[in-house]
């Protein structure tokens, strides 16, 4: 049993130190890219395709790779704790998301000034007139 045990908690201690160590690795990358201002989508795929690693990861902690019947056996709190840094680049990448989305979205249309308020624009990518189109005719 002990040989057991200690098996167990060599595999987990393992696969703890590589999580820790993907986490650090992920920040220093986030950090080198300038946390993604200039590439948000790229940030995006980052962050969720981690996320979803880490969440995984914190999982197989909590359930598969749990050192069970074990005397002194306290580490189920790593794997709550992997699965919230999982969950919190998740939405970081969300977040990235919808930044690069405002900036698509800004960048795609065209906007005039009409003289009365109102911006008027049009759609760069597809030519559809957005806004208030008002013909002007005489009445008489």
């Amino acid at each position: 049993m002990a040989d057991l045990c200690s098996r167990e908690f060599s595999l987990f201690d393992g696969v703890f130190i590589a999580s820790l160590m993907f986490t650090f690795g992920l920040s220093l990358y986030a950090r080198s890219q300038r946390n993604f201002e200039d590439d948000l989508p790229r940030g995006q795929k980052v962050f969720m395709c981690c996320s979803a690693v880490k969440v995984t990861i914190g999982i197989l902690l909590g359930t598969v790779l749990y050192p069970r019947d074990c005397d002194g056996t306290d580490t189920l709190l790593y794997p709550i704790v992997t699965i919230i840094v999982g969950v919190f680049w998740l939405l970081r990448g969300l977040q990235f998301r919808s930044k690069a989305a405002a900036q698509a979205q800004g960048g795609r249309t065209a906007m005039e000034s009409n003289g009365t308020g109102d911006a008027e624009g049009y759609d760069v990518e597809t030519g559809v007139v957005m806004g208030s189109v008002v013909e002007k005719r005489e009445i008489s």
